[in-house]
């Protein structure tokens, strides 16, 4: 079992377990859940895909500078 959050973003499989994070997200049922919506005057399903995708680079950068400091 893993005893912080810093024990995980040591772990060379964060990599593996964010590929699979962002398959899932990505995948077509959860995107179709924001079709009828709008946010701002944007679509639901635009919104939700790049918060979705900002999160995961943002993910992996953080954990590349941990890697190389």
């Amino acid at each position: 079992m893993l005893s912080s959050l810093q024990d995980l973003l040591d772990k060379k499989e964060f990599q593996a377990y964010l590929f699979v994070a962002g398959w899932l997200l990505l995948n077509w049922p959860l995107i179709e859940l924001g079709k009828d919506y709008t946010v701002m005057g944007m679509p639901g399903i635009l919104v939700y895909v790049a918060c979705v995708w900002v999160l995961l680079i943002l993910a992996l950068f953080i954990l590349e500078r941990r890697d190389s400091g």
